[in-house]
């Protein structure tokens, strides 16, 4: 189940990054730019002082470590003997995140698209409007049944942002997704909440903090 689930967060993460745009971000920042850099894992801690925000678990959760994530993108990016932060930068997609809750039933996770183009002018409610149904097809895709996706408004870390909500079963077992989407500058960036059996989606999207 542990599997599955993470490897539903990730789909969800990576399939609604191939839509576009948002408006701009509201945590911990002002109207100032700060340089682009990685999150990163430190004890039960992610901060990222970039986008400006923090989630500290309890011992019941495990982080997908700072290496581990570094090998998962050098594979997304097909990186061969590349600088990694260089090629983070130029990025157009990357995961920056991940954890899962020792229940074998919650995942969270933090994922970066980078805009170019006329994609930087889209609001987050537009990249949600368009992100509904593809969300959809995908997960119906990996097996999904029953899946309703719709777009609509959440409090992430103190601030308002547009968001998606995402029911589903799995084998008969209920299946709960909440996307909180935000832009720092010309980032997306997509928070990712996955539960089984029971909705915990809000409970575990508020363990995010503005620094």
């Amino acid at each position: 189940m542990k599997k599955i689930i993470s490897i539903l967060c990730v789909a969800v993460m990576v399939f609604t990054l191939s839509a576009c745009g948002l408006d701009e971000l509201k945590i911990g920042s002002d109207s100032s730019e700060t340089k682009f850099n990685t999150g990163s894992v430190s004890g039960n801690k992610y901060t990222n002082d970039f986008i400006g925000i923090s989630c500290e678990l309890d011992e019941n959760w495990v982080f997908m470590t700072n290496e581990q994530i570094e090998e998962n993108n050098k594979v997304a990016m097909g990186m061969v003997g590349e600088d990694y932060k260089e090629a983070v930068e130029k990025a157009t997609t990357f995961t920056d995140m991940m954890a899962t809750h020792v229940n074998g039933t919650d995942t969270l996770g933090v994922a970066f698209e980078k805009l170019s183009g006329s994609n930087a002018s889209l609001t987050e409610e537009k990249y949600a409007d368009m992100s509904t149904s593809s969300l959809k097809g995908a997960l119906e895709s990996m097996g999904m049944t029953n899946v309703q996706a719709s777009a609509g408004e959440t409090t992430f870390a103190g601030s308002k942002h547009a968001c998606i909500e995402i029911t589903a079963e799995f084998n008969g077992i209920a299946v709960y997704e909440k996307l909180a989407i935000v832009k720092h500058q010309n980032y997306i960036i997509c928070i990712t909440a996955c539960t089984w059996g029971t909705d915990s989606c809000d409970a575990n999207l508020g363990m995010f903090k503005a620094i």
